[in-house]
């Protein structure tokens, strides 16, 4: 099973919207909890979304038991882990997607970098949020 880490920011509260993928975003970044990117003046958010897309070569459906994957968010410059989830027990269709997805609050000040692990796959990419004076 193939896993790709990807993430986005509740931009826009008031609607309810989401912001498309943010490592996809030429420009990203976060700053006192208002999300910018090249071609957009930026929204307020409170939390983030991570969405994990599972894949299966497998022409039929299919039942993973146990931990399949697990994202840590760790503050960047002291390492410290901030939330870690564990993705179990998955079920992916003949279509052979799945997604699993988990909402983060609490953390927007936190310069951070999230890793996704599954077996021997190991992926890191940074999360830029920052506030200050």
């Amino acid at each position: 099973m193939h896993k790709r880490p990807i993430s986005r920011c509740n931009y826009s509260w008031k609607r309810g919207e989401l912001s498309p993928n943010i490592f996809t975003l030429e420009g990203f970044g976060a700053w006192n909890f208002s999300a910018q990117w090249k071609g957009n003046d930026g929204g307020k958010f409170s939390g983030f979304l991570v969405r994990v897309k599972l894949e299966s070569n497998s022409k039929k459906d299919i039942f993973a038991q146990g931990r399949q994957a697990q994202i840590v968010l760790r503050n960047r410059k002291t390492k410290k882990v901030l939330r870690a989830w564990n993705i179990s027990d998955i079920y992916v269709g003949d279509n052979g997607v799945s997604y699993r997805a988990q909402f983060f609050e609490g953390l927007d000040c936190q310069f951070m970098e999230i890793t996704l692990t599954s077996g021997t796959t190991k992926i890191t990419r940074e999360l830029p949020f920052a506030c200050g004076e």
